[in-house]
Parts: structure tokens; sequence; C-alpha cells
């Protein structure tokens, strides 16, 4: 991974067989998602630079994790690119890498309108910068991390624009009359080190609840659709997604175009959270159709398609991180797996800024994304292509991630290999 090409340019909006979608550029491994609602910026590192025609701005060349230096036209165009003024990027910053966190750790905006929004804490109180395709060797956790470090309440530097950040989710959660809001002012309260007033808007004064949401779903009811067990919200473009012995399918009568979300209507209390569900068959079962895909949805929102997914399929080993906003699909980090075995078990985990993604308990990709940072909710999304046959989906759990670790929840992999 010596010979790698940083570029900043904008995301493509395209339709590639699965609806119009935002995609980074062609030959991307590694990638920072850095819009906001009037750019589609974004950071990308590619093995192949672009083909003449698609505008982009060279950066450097090599390997972040060691030494790429930045020369003063650079930071010239990241200022302009970013809209920072020279006190927010000084030319004192000289390593790529370090112009590149901090501008995460530093320059988010709360609204997210000029760029992305501002990180937010892990449950063990860090913030941390995750870059995808750079996994270092050896390592089986935390693969892709470039820096870590831990968030230190008031005092840290980027705690104005995290406050900020954290005051409009909170009033989003009081005009909304989120129930569960309650208890993610306890969770901030420990995680990020500081009082639950000082995360609340000007006029807004609730006290904090103990915090505790762990929720399943292993599909007891007999034949009938998932939205009429009262239990789960079929959201846009999803449709007829049966019950059928214990299990969730979706048979040769349906198309669902990309994807169909499916909402579990219980709240966290947490948008650190991790959302499982088990991919019981091959959906080419019956028709040799490898396009389709099963997965959890995390940090789903109460009202609208948007959260965070992964595109867990059998064609070409797929093992993507996608995120949805209102109903439009990003890619927003690429992966795969070396071969698959059926049953699987399906994990998203968002925490903070960090999202991953498991396969049978294993990370198999992971990346900074700063979207969503509010939503509570667990899901279920799905896609297949011209009745590609019967595909399942079982064992739907949700945990919140506790602060100091993870609420203890067994992988259904793990179950099956202790009953043997």
């Amino acid at each position: 991974m010596a010979d790698l090409k940083y570029i900043a340019a904008e995301w493509l909006q395209e339709n590639r067989g699965d609806g119009l979608c935002w995609y980074p550029p062609s030959n991307t491994v590694g990638l920072f998602d850095m819009r906001g609602t009037e750019q589609p910026l974004g950071f990308f590192c590619v093995s192949k630079l672009p083909s003449s025609g698609f505008d982009y701005t060279l950066l450097g060349k090599g390997d972040i994790r060691g030494s790429i230096e930045v020369s003063t036209s650079i930071r010239a165009f990241w200022r302009d690119f970013l809209s920072l003024t020279i006190e927010e990027m000084p030319d004192s910053i000289t390593q790529l890498s370090e112009m590149l966190i901090k501008t995460f750790y530093y320059h988010g905006d709360p609204e997210g309108v000029k760029r992305f929004y501002p990180p937010t804490v892990t449950s063990k109180g860090n913030l941390e910068f995750f870059l995808s395709g750079h996994t270092r060797p050896g390592v089986i956790l935390d693969k892709n991390m470039l820096h870590r470090r831990k968030f230190t309440g008031k005092d840290d530097e980027a705690w104005s624009v995290i406050q900020r950040h954290y005051k409009n989710i909170y009033q989003k959660y009081y005009d909304e009359d989120e129930p569960a809001r309650f208890k993610v002012l306890s969770t901030w309260e420990r995680e990020l080190g500081v009082p639950a007033k000082d995360l609340q808007p000007y006029g807004i004064n609730e006290k904090a609840v103990k915090p505790a949401t762990t929720i399943s779903d292993s599909f007891p009811d007999g034949n009938q659709t998932l939205e009429d067990t009262g239990r789960w919200t079929a959201v846009d473009r999803a449709t007829g997604m049966r019950i059928v012995s214990n299990e969730v399918q979706y048979g040769l009568i349906d198309y669902v175009t990309f994807p169909a979300t499916y909402r579990f209507d219980t709240a966290m209390s947490s948008a650190n959270h991790l959302v499982e569900a088990v991919q019981v068959n091959s959906p080419a079962a019956n028709s040799g159709n490898t396009s389709g895909f099963w997965s959890p949805v995390a940090r789903f929102a109460a009202a609208t398609e948007s959260g965070v997914f992964v595109l867990a399929r059998e064609i070409g080993l797929d093992f993507d991180l996608w995120e949805i906003t209102a109903g439009t699909a990003s890619l927003v980090s690429l992966g795969t797996v070396g071969s698959i075995a059926w049953p699987r078990t399906i994990k998203i985990q968002h925490d903070g800024s960090t999202l991953k993604g498991f396969e049978n308990g294993v990370e198999k990709n992971s990346n900074t994304n700063t979207l969503h940072a509010g939503n509570l909710r667990g899901g279920l999304a799905c896609h297949q292509i011209n009745q590609m046959g019967t595909a399942s989906c079982d064992d739907f759990e949700a945990a919140d991630l506790a602060a100091g670790g993870i609420v203890p929840i067994l992988d259904h992999y793990y179950r099956m290999m202790r009953n043997q």
C-alpha cells in the first residue's frame, strides 16, 4: 500500500442499477465523507488517479500512515475547499495526516451545511478517526484506525463545536418529543464527562434517567407481514416482507428496489449501539442470482429513511458499508470477505463517529462517518433483483454500547457453536 494517491473531490451521484445513489470516484480504497448539504465534498484514497475529465485535486502520494508533506499551496487549497480560515488551518500544519485529523476533530459544522458534522464521543469517552483501506498488519480490532485520543470534556479544544452539535441533537429530540431522550442524557453524561445541563439548548433543563436498552426479535409470529406484528414499520420502498417459519422472507413475487427498509419501533438509549441479524441462506438458492442481501440497520431515524447498513452479498463477496439519508443511499466504505458460509451473522456497530461491520463476530470493515449521530433505532434493510428467490433473515438483536464496554450480546454464530 505504498503508492496510494490522496485526492479531494466531489462525490458522484449516479444510477448503477440500484437507483440514484452517491458513489466515490473509481478505484477508491478509502474515504472520509465531508459532505454538507451545500456541497458533496470528499477526501478519497485511490489506487489509481481518476481519468481525465474528472475534477479533483491531488493532495499527496504514498501512505498517510507515514510521512506525506503538504505544501503551502495544498494548505491554501484545503482552506478554500472547506471554507476554513488560516487560523483554523495554519501553515504550521505540514503533514497530510495532521491536516486531515485536525479538520475532523475541530472543524465539523454543527449544522451540517458547509461540511460534515463534528465528531461524537465513543462509549469509552474517545474521539477517533478511521480511514478504510488502511488496515494495520496483524491487527484484529480497530483495523483502519489512524488516530484516537481521550475527550477531556469542557477543557477539550473541540468542546465548543462538539457542544453545539450535541445541543442541536437534543433540540431535535425535544421538538419531536422523543421518549428515549432522558436515557440519552444519562449516556451522554458518562461518555462526555459533563453535566446534562451543558448538553441541552438554552431554556431546556431536563433530568437524565438511567439508560439500558436491549431489544430482540426472533419472529415468533404466524404467517404475516413484518409490519402486521406491530413491532416494525415498513419505511419507504418496503412492502410485503413476510414471516414464514419464524424467519423473515422475501419471495419470488416481490421485487424490491434499493434498499427496502424496516424500522424496529423501540428506541435505544444511545446512538452508540450495535444491531445484528442472521442471513439464513443464500439469496441464490432458487434462482442463481447473487445480488440480493439482508442487513441490520443502525442509527435508524424515527421518521425518515436514514441510517447505516452493511451491503453483504454473495456477488463479489461484497461487505460494503452504506449510509442512507432521507431515502438516498451512499457507499461510504468498500470491503470484501474471503468466502461465505451460511448462515452468517451480520452486525453493524456505530460508536461515536466510528462505523464498523462484522461477520460472525469478526471485524471486516470500518471507517469514520459523522452522519446520523442522534438516531436511536435499529432496523433491517434488504434488496433483491429480478425475482431472485427466497432469502431469509432471523434473530434480530440490538443493544446500547455501555459506557466503558459493550452490553453483552451473543452473536448467532457463537450460539450455534456453543450448542453443537
